[in-house]
C-alpha cells in the first residue's frame, strides 16, 4: 500500500463541510489559532491510498495535549479520537506500525462501515413490508415492540414504511417486526465478527487483500420473515 507521507494519522469515517466522504486523515502540524489555543491541521482523503487532499482544516485539541513530554504529537492525535471529538471512535496510526498492520486497520474500518451499511439498509417483513433499520428506526421499533408485547390485544400502531406508506399494525405483527429488526443487527454483527477473525488472522497483505468485506452481509428480505419471528 501507497500512504500518503504523515508521522500520524487517524483513520475514521467523517463527511467534509464540501460533502466529501473521508476516511484518512493525516496529521501534518501543531499551530496556533488566532485566540491562543492549540490546533491540529489536518489533510483528509477519500481513502487511504488517495494523492489528492479532498479536505484541510484545524481542529482544536486540548492544551494539555501538547505537554505530554513523551509524544505530544500523539497525545493530540489521540484526544481527537477520544469521544465527542471530531474523530471520535477512530484509529489513530503511528509511525511505528507496519505496512502489515496498517492494512489491517484499514480493513477493520471498511468492515466496520460494511456492517454499518448492511444494518441500516432496512428489513423487509413478509405481509407487512419494507422498514427502515437505521439506528433511530431500530430504537423506535424496539420501543413500540416492547409496548406490544405489554398491552397485547390492545396495542395499535400506525407506521411508517420505508417508501413513505403509513400501515397499522397489531400487537403480532410489531412484536414480529423487532424480532426482525434484531435477526438483523445479529446476522450482521456475527458476519462482521466473522471478518474480524480474518483480519486477526492475516500474516500478509495478500491474506488482508482477499477477505471478502463486501460479501455476506444479509440481504433486505433476511434473515427472517414476519412468520418465522412469530413461530
Amino acid at each position: 500500500m501507497d500512504f500518503p507521507s504523515t508521522p500520524y494519522s487517524i483513520l475514521s469515517e467523517v463527511t467534509a463541510p464540501n460533502g466529501a466522504a473521508l476516511t484518512f486523515h493525516s496529521i501534518m502540524a501543531i499551530e496556533v489559532d488566532k485566540a491562543g489555543g492549540p490546533v491540529m491541521l489536518i489533510n483528509s482523503y477519500r481513502d487511504p491510498t488517495s494523492k489528492a487532499i479532498h479536505w484541510q482544516d484545524r481542529y482544536p485539541i486540548p492544551t494539555g495535549a501538547i505537554f505530554d513530554p513523551a509524544d505530544p504529537m500523539l497525545a493530540a492525535a489521540n484526544a481527537l479520537v477520544a469521544e465527542g471529538a471530531p474523530f471520535a471512535g477512530g484509529t489513530v496510526l503511528t509511525p511505528s506500525q507496519t505496512e502489515l498492520q496498517v492494512a489491517a486497520a484499514v480493513t477493520s474500518m471498511l468492515i466496520k462501515a460494511a456492517r454499518d451499511r448492511a444494518q441500516n439498509a432496512g428489513q423487509y417483513v413478509d405481509g407487512i413490508g419494507l422498514f427502515d433499520s437505521g439506528p433511530d428506526s431500530q430504537r423506535l421499533i424496539a420501543g413500540a415492540a416492547m409496548a406490544a408485547f405489554v398491552q397485547g390485544e390492545d396495542f395499535s400502531v400506525d407506521w411508517r414504511l420505508a417508501d413513505n406508506s403509513i400501515t397499522t399494525l397489531n400487537a403480532a405483527q410489531m412484536i414480529a417486526v423487532g424480532m426482525a429488526i434484531v435477526a438483523r443487527v445479529d446476522a450482521c454483527q456475527r458476519r462482521k465478527n466473522d471478518l474480524d477473525a480474518m483480519v486477526m488472522a492475516a500474516s500478509t497483505l495478500a491474506d488482508l487483500a482477499v477477505i471478502p468485506v463486501d460479501e455476506g452481509w444479509p440481504a433486505v428480505s433476511e434473515p427472517v420473515t414476519a412468520e418465522d419471528a412469530e413461530a
